[in-house]
């Protein structure tokens, strides 16, 4: 026999119960704490998994033979799965690893851009490829690849040979895709093609002819940029000599019209040379303003392609804009690789994501700088060939016809000089083309090509046995653990004394589910069970005239119950006619729907200097009790309402004989610590659930040993023969 003794200061109460082995009980304050002997019995985890270690051994045979057969017949079934074989080819897809350079992809240290790399290789598995790899690899010809071929057909080997080729097909070309896995080797231009295949030739010709398709497309891409260029070049000689043979006639119309050949007089007048000198600056000045546009244009494109463009070396030479675009290149592979491997709220991703803005903004500045100084220099340049093109005007009103012909004549002339010489590089250039596609070699080559596979990758017999085998021992000793722990509910004395020991805190009082809705009418509406209940936890608590007494009410997680406890103990303390105040902590606002406030103005509003906390206050219909809401202002992490409760306190706990304020649920409350400094007690309710105790340790972990006195346990949702506490 074993009895507890609860010792108050000013108030004795005893409750009895039985066990075989004594307790210490301590009362500090108001707060009561049971102490285990140094000779009690292990914690509760210990006792579970002791119990749980004993039931396994005892299945012991059991789970050997059970993992024995399950080992035998993995061994036996896979021998009826279908093999599978893999080829590898390695092949190389940025040539000699600088091809790209001059492409301008490079970064800024020399090396080929891995943005490029990743992506040539993933151009391995690109439509155009599979379909010429499985046009070549015969996959019309498998069953296993092309579903429309008759089996009865294939198992007559003479007709075999007059089946005629089935047009190459999506789903042919798609389930060859399937059996194509493409991997990058480190962080170099190499990848492995790997095809997985029932016929080991097949694997073999797949994987060399995937690689091979890959390589033709390369070289046939690169073929047809420099027949792009050529054919620009082309239709600009065309043009050019259009505008030769246009200026030659020119040349003819101003001779026959001054006369210039036969007397080739000419007046060494100033004005006469001022008239060239003027005619050739506009000339300049134009083609330097078509050139500035030019730039302008594209640095435009460069901005509305958000700085990614490589035309941008041909209009500037920002050293600032090499270096962003090299560290913006760096960045995306870090990017795409957290991304991958994180996920998008990962803080790796998140840290990504922002330094790639970072150098994203930098390159926009620099961009935008950029793009007002050519501006401007367009813009002055319009000005100077205005102020040419006036004064040209101008001394050409000045001179006779026949002098201005002669000026129109050597302008004229120089142009066509300018022609002919564009015609000449033109040429030059076409040349050079034609000697590049001569010696032209493809960016992608053979590494290693796939040889025929003699070992299958599948079945792996014997892992796949083992691997069995190890998952039937865990399920089974699972099972075994299960039915060991598969009540976590409270059901002995025990259980609450090792439930108080994993808490660090005494349980006080356990009350009966209500399945009725909470609302303010409590008095009217709890039943006997509950009420006797509640008034146990505020006699517990010492709560009664000119004690002043601050109360917190939280639960271990959202649905225990807390708001019910905090409602039906404000209300139990008021009907002894103590006046109460209710604070409701919770951003939830369930009180508030309760007394009809929501939305007004409450915890999270008040500000010393400009608010008076009793204006705040609104009266209920329980007599002798007041409710202080939430508030409409957000407060995710309580610092606001626990700033305010804390001067709330100061000013109002005067005038009231018991505060309860309502607070948020331990799991969802990041200021649990700072609430419990606030009050005299704190009340957790909790469901009748043992893990529930670890959970109350770990949310009071950071609560000193000085306010954990003042912490007790109720427990809510009691079964109705539950009478340990009685």
């Amino acid at each position: 026999m074993e009895s507890r003794e609860l010792v108050r200061q000013g108030d004795v109460r005893s409750l009895s119960t039985r066990s075989d082995r004594p307790r210490q009980v301590s009362a500090i304050g108001d707060t009561f704490w049971y102490k285990s002997d140094p000779d009690d019995a292990p914690s509760a985890e210990h006792r579970e998994l002791a119990a749980i270690m004993g039931a396994i051994w005892r299945a012991r045979f059991g789970l050997a033979y059970s993992v024995l057969m399950v080992v035998l017949v993995t061994w036996i079934a896979t021998g009826f799965l279908p093999e599978r074989y893999e080829a590898i080819a390695v092949i190389r897809v940025d040539g000699d690893g600088l091809d790209a350079l001059s492409d301008g992809r490079a970064a800024p240290m020399g090396f080929v851009d891995p943005t490029v790399i990743t992506t040539r290789i993933q151009a391995l598995k690109s439509k155009d490829v599979m379909e010429i790899a499985a046009r070549g690899v015969g996959a019309d010809y498998y069953r296993d690849l092309n579903p429309r071929i008759d089996p009865r057909i294939l198992e007559d080997d003479d007709l075999k040979r007059e089946i005629l080729p089935v047009p190459p097909s999506t789903q042919v070309v798609l389930n060859f895709e399937k059996s194509v896995t493409v991997n990058q080797v480190g962080v170099a231009g190499v990848a492995e093609v790997r095809v997985a295949s029932r016929d080991p030739w097949l694997a073999a010709r797949g994987a060399n002819l995937v690689a091979e398709a890959f390589i033709e497309k390369a070289l046939r891409a690169n073929r047809l940029k420099q027949l792009d260029a050529l054919e620009t070049l082309l239709r600009q000689i065309k043009e050019a000599g259009f505008q030769l043979d246009s200026v030659e006639e020119r040349i003819l119309s101003v001779r026959a019209a001054n006369d210039v050949m036969m007397n080739g007089g000419y007046t060494s007048d100033v004005r006469y040379e001022q008239v060239g000198t003027t005619e050739r600056l506009i000339t300049e000045a134009q083609a330097a303003l078509g050139e500035t546009m030019r730039r302008l244009e594209i640095i435009r494109s460069v901005r509305n392609a958000g700085g990614r463009s490589d035309a941008l070396s041909s209009v500037t030479s920002s050293a600032l804009i090499n270096a962003l675009r090299g560290d913006r290149a760096i960045l995306e592979v870090e990017f795409a690789q957290a991304k991958s491997k994180y996920g998008k709220l990962h803080p790796n991703f998140l840290r990504a994501a922002e330094a790639l803005q970072t150098v994203d903004a930098a390159i926009s500045r620099e961009l935008d700088r950029i793009h007002n100084s050519i501006q401007n220099e367009a813009q002055e340049l319009r000005g100077r060939i205005a102020n040419l093109e006036e004064r040209l005007s101008e001394t050409k009103e000045e001179i006779g016809s026949e002098v201005v012909g002669r000026v129109r004549l050597d302008t004229l002339e120089s142009e066509a000089v300018r022609l002919r010489n564009s015609l000449s590089s033109f040429a030059e250039q076409i040349d050079g083309i034609e000697n590049t596609i001569l010696l032209q070699t493809p960016e992608a080559s053979f590494i290693r090509g796939a040889a025929v596979p003699i070992d299958r990758v599948f079945p792996r017999r014997k892992l796949m046995a083992v691997m069995a085998g190890l998952g039937c021992g865990a399920i089974y000793a699972f099972v075994v653990a299960a039915f060991v722990v598969m009540n976590p509910r409270i059901r002995t004395r025990e259980d609450i004394w090792e439930f108080e020991r994993a808490a660090g805190c005494n349980v006080i009082s356990a009350l009966p589910l209500l399945p009725k809705k909470l609302s303010k009418d409590y008095l009217s509406n709890a039943n006997s069970r509950f009420h006797t209940g509640i008034d146990s936890i505020a006699a517990h608590l010492g709560i009664r005239p000119s004690r002043n007494q601050v109360v917190a009410v939280s639960s271990v997680e959202s649905g225990a119950g807390g708001t019910r406890v905090a409602l039906a103990l404000a209300s139990s303390v008021a009907s002894t006619g103590s006046k109460t105040l209710l604070i409701e902590l919770d951003g939830r606002s369930r009180l508030s729907s309760i007394f009809g406030v929501s939305g007004a103005f409450g915890l999270t509003n008040f500000n010393r200097s400009v608010v008076d906390p009793f204006s705040l206050i609104a009266p209920t219909s329980v007599f002798f009790l007041d409710f202080l809401p939430h508030g409409n202002l957000d407060d995710l992490t309580d610092k606001r309402g626990v700033e305010a409760l804390r001067q709330v306190l100061e000013l109002v706990t005067p005038h009231y004989e018991a505060v309860i304020i309502n607070a948020r649920p331990l799991s969802e409350a990041p200021r649990a610590a700072d609430i419990c400094r606030e009050a005299s007690h704190t009340l957790i309710v909790s469901e009748m659930i043992r893990s529930r105790a670890r959970a109350i340790a770990r949310h009071l972990r950071s609560v000193d040993a000085l306010h954990r006195k003042n912490i007790s346990l109720v427990f809510n949702k009691a079964d109705p023969d539950f009478k340990l506490l009685d």
